[in-house]
């Protein structure tokens, strides 16, 4: 009985840990960047929808080899009063995306 009692626990034991172990990494494989949005120099299709620009970006991004897993939009600055197509609209554009494509999604105007 005390055998069976001690092999259980081992077992619970190893599971808890490998559960700890395995979540964890699998959460390192991510990273989260960042796109400062354009008035309309952007590479995918401009939307003020936030939805429709999420879906838009997810299409450019997946055509370019690079799966999106979150995506959020976020106005967290002024907009820049120029009207040049190069200026920022206060929209950030954030995904999280596998760290094996941040190079790629790099070469697309994103940054960390």
């Amino acid at each position: 009985m005390t055998q069976r009692l001690l092999s259980l626990r081992s077992i619970f034991f190893l599971l808890v840990v490998s559960t700890v172990f395995f979540g964890c990494t699998k959460s390192y494989r991510f990273k989260w960047v960042n796109y400062d949005e354009t008035y309309c120099a952007d590479r995918w299709e401009k939307n003020m929808n936030n939805e429709r620009l999420k879906d838009n970006v997810i299409a450019y991004m997946d055509g370019k080899g690079v799966k999106i897993y979150e995506i959020e939009i976020i106005t967290d600055r002024t907009p820049d009063s120029c009207t040049e197509c190069t200026c920022k609209s206060g929209r950030r554009i954030k995904c999280k995306v596998n760290r094996g494509d941040i190079k790629r999604a790099k070469g697309e105007g994103f940054y960390e």
